[in-house]
């Protein structure tokens, strides 16, 4: 008789005594005896609630189980077109930032005397905190600056209208490529929301870097797609070609992998282009608007693919020269169905990044493949027209320019939230050194951040699941959606809230503007623009008053209209633009290119232990900073696996652990970003290294964004060595027992091993 587990945890609740003369180890009847039930054992009613994960930038729509007042598990919501039913494991993480025995419940303020940087907080009530963040705005007339991630929804019009009525200056921070990517798409596209790639009805999709299916903007959505476009019930299976220098997890996804040398994407594209239009391969509307009415009569020879192979550092692949390759990537773009052209990734972190991107979205004109199935779809505005529906982050320039007015004491009042600055940008803006006893920081934060150490203050906020909040996607599914974030939970017993971030902001501006603020809380706020959607009688919800118009958006995770798509725009598509050489910082012979990772991101999730034990999809290493290296170029340096490898920049070093693989392009190092905190919680102190350190300070020649993809490096073996915690393994399972003579017995492990 076979008997699982659960099995018996039913039968277990079932009657005081069971048979247990079925292969059952004794060690777990003891665990699951009924004098300790448990954890798992359902013993009440449970409840499901449609709310948001605010763990990802992707506003996914889940559902969260709760059983007598504790939340036990998170799915994604099948009704919420955003995610259709699919979700990350960062979701699923949202349930260990509330729980998470390291989070702050009460205000703290800095211990009179202690130095900034040290974990020396004392607890405060509200009313202090509070009085301590209006009085340091009354002060500073007109010199705070709100520092938040990119914030969309009506926490977006909260913190707007805070900033109006303090007169204060809002920055946000957007990691890794997405301030190029947006400026490129309101170039080319004319429109400042990212379109939705249509991937699911394409039939080629070309990307130069965007690892789509990792981390790239919204992989929920583009997965779900890409599943559709590989396989749709009457759909012949779509073909994939993916540029990039390290093999990603998008890239091992590819039909086609083309691994070519950092910062020559954009000069590949428009060779692309060159076949394109000399060969006379795409739509007719657009090349003719581009030779004629844009003043080009043609892209010229040097553009050829025999005149520019030599210069992308593309190998011989499939038995096809690179030139081949160029002309055989524009003849099946422009064949047999629609096409999707995207980039990102390290493609958009380079100094000539927009121009790479320009060129590269732009192909999706050439190809006939804007506004239509199967293409780039322009998504509609917001329904709420004072609600923020898309938000980009600054530029690293204007980062700097911040930094330089702290330093001359105009700004000398900072809040930030959502965003660790210190963390993100180190000692290469000198934002830790600018922070002197003039300026005051206050911090909001559930955990103690790096940023948070070096605060006055630091306010704590009620979690995703015990707060309201609402999100507007970007990208959008290519029509009109608000999703609605509701508290499945109350906040801990031993925590005296005041809410969320954006509570907290109204808490303070109505105490600033005199009570002329017209909400006193983000329910409010909520409620009022979810009354505009009923007063617009369309879309997913059909209510006959407001009230049930509320609860059915409540009970669906938010609104959406099928019907309501963007109109194309009206931008005359620009010109391909002049591709300029990339700049490399260092005279090291190895690129570096950083890697964000699937669960803790660029850091910002590092405190979660389920998403430190995340592994890494192409190397499955957690917990630490690994460097992925050719494994016959590792070979030849004397270089194992778990060697501790010191990384030298021009602008610091710091030590990873090396992983040898064969995948991974000559003289193209990867390595994974997120570890190196100073503190964050007991999970991610001081374990591993923060590679913000050694990047180059390098920027994109038009926008001022960060090219992080611009360092060249040297790497040194320290002498040190660990073994590298991964999940596949390397040791062979042997059986001491059958050790002799010194020679030990593989013993052969078979599934099905029954007890």
């Amino acid at each position: 008789m076979d008997l699982s587990r659960r099995d018996f945890i039913k039968l277990a609740a079932l009657a005081p005594v069971v048979s247990v003369a079925c292969g059952i180890p004794e060690k777990e009847l003891e665990v699951q005896s009924l004098a300790d039930f448990p954890e798992d054992l359902v013993k009440g009613k449970d409840a499901w609630f449609a709310t948001q994960c605010g763990s990802c930038p992707d506003g996914c729509g889940v559902i969260v189980r709760v059983i007598e007042g504790r939340a036990k598990k998170i799915e994604g919501n099948l009704d919420y077109p955003q995610n259709r039913g699919k979700h990350l494991a960062r979701c699923e993480a949202s349930l260990q930032a509330t729980y998470h025995p390291d989070r702050i419940k009460t205000p703290l303020k800095r211990k009179a005397g202690s130095t900034r940087g040290t974990n020396e907080f004392i607890p405060i009530g509200w009313d202090e905190a509070i009085e301590h963040v209006q009085r340091n705005i009354r002060n500073t007339q007109g010199q705070t600056a709100i520092m938040t991630n990119p914030l969309r929804g009506h926490l977006g019009l909260v913190v707007n209208e805070f900033a109006s009525i303090t007169k204060s200056r809002h920055i946000s921070y957007e990691e890794m490529d997405r301030v190029v990517v947006r400026k490129a798409i309101r170039d080319v596209f004319g429109q400042e929301r990212l379109p939705k790639f249509d991937i699911s009805n394409a039939n080629t999709v070309l990307s130069f870097g965007a690892d789509f299916l990792g981390t790239w903007f919204s992989p929920v959505a583009m997965g779900h797609d890409y599943a559709g476009f590989r396989g749709s019930v009457g759909k012949d299976r779509g073909y994939f070609i993916h540029v990039e220098p390290r093999m990603s997890q998008t890239a091992a996804n590819a039909d086609w992998w083309i691994p070519i040398q950092p910062g020559n994407e954009g000069l590949l594209a428009k060779s692309i282009a060159y076949v394109i239009i000399s060969e006379q391969l795409g739509d007719e509307l657009y090349t003719n608007l581009l030779t004629h009415n844009l003043g080009v009569t043609a892209l010229g020879d040097e553009f050829s693919p025999e005149n520019v192979a030599g210069r992308l550092g593309i190998p011989e692949l499939r038995g096809k020269q690179p030139a081949q390759v160029i002309r055989e990537i524009a003849h099946k773009i422009t064949s047999g169905g629609p096409s999707v052209i995207l980039g990102g990734g390290s493609t958009a972190a380079h100094t000539n990044a927009s121009e790479s991107l320009q060129t590269i979205y732009s192909l999706n004109y050439l190809t006939g493949s804007v506004g239509k199935v199967g293409g780039v779809i322009l998504n509609p505005s917001s329904p709420l027209s004072e609600v923020p529906d898309s938000a980009s982050g600054a530029s690293y320039e204007e980062w700097k320019d911040v930094v330089g007015q702290i330093r001359r004491g105009e700004i000398n009042s900072l809040i930030v939230h959502g965003i660790d600055p210190m963390y993100a940008f180190g000692e290469s803006l000198g934002f830790s050194s600018a922070l002197t006893d003039n300026v005051s920081l206050v911090s909001v934060t559930n955990f103690l951040d790096d940023t948070a150490l070096m605060a006055d203050v630091i306010l704590p906020e009620a979690s995703s699941l015990e707060s309201w909040s609402s999100d507007i996607p970007d990208p959008a599914p290519g029509y009109q959606v608000v999703g609605i974030q509701q508290p499945v939970l109350n906040p801990p017993t031993d925590a005296n809230l005041v809410g969320n971030f954006g509570d907290i902001l109204l808490k303070v501006a109505d105490i600033i503007s005199k009570g002329s603020i017209p909400w006193n809380s983000m329910q409010k706020v909520i409620e009022s623009g979810f009354s505009d959607l009923f007063d617009l009688n369309r879309g997913s919800i059909k209510a006959a008053t407001p009230s049930g118009f509320w609860q059915g958006a409540l009970q669906r995770g938010g609104w959406w209209d099928i019907n309501a798509e963007s109109e194309m725009s009206n931008a005359t598509p620009m010109p391909l633009p002049e591709i300029s050489d990339p700049q490399f910082d260092g005279s090291g012979s190895f690129y570096l290119i950083p890697v964000s990772g699937v669960g803790i991101g660029s850091g910002d999730l590092a405190h979660l232990p389920w998403l430190q034990a995340l592994p890494d999809p192409m190397t499955t290493v957690a917990w630490s900073t690994w460097m992925e290296i050719n494994d016959k170029e590792a070979e030849g340096m004397g270089i194992a696996e778990g060697d501790v490898i010191e990384i030298k920049s021009d602008r610091g070093t710091i030590k990873v652990t090396a992983y040898l693989s064969p995948a991974a392009a000559p003289k193209v190092l990867g390595v994974i970003k997120g570890q190196g905190h100073k503190d964050y919680g007991r999970y991610a102190k001081e374990r591993g290294s923060n590679l913000e350190e050694i990047l180059a300070p390098l920027t994109d020649r038009l926008t001022g964004a960060h090219a992080w993809a611009s360092t060249r490096v040297t790497i040194n073996k320290t002498g040190e060595s660990v073994e590298i915690p991964r999940y596949e393994g390397t040791q062979l399972a042997v059986d001491p027992s059958l050790e002799l003579h010194g020679v030990r017995k593989v013993v052969k492990i078979t599934k099905g091993h029954k007890h």
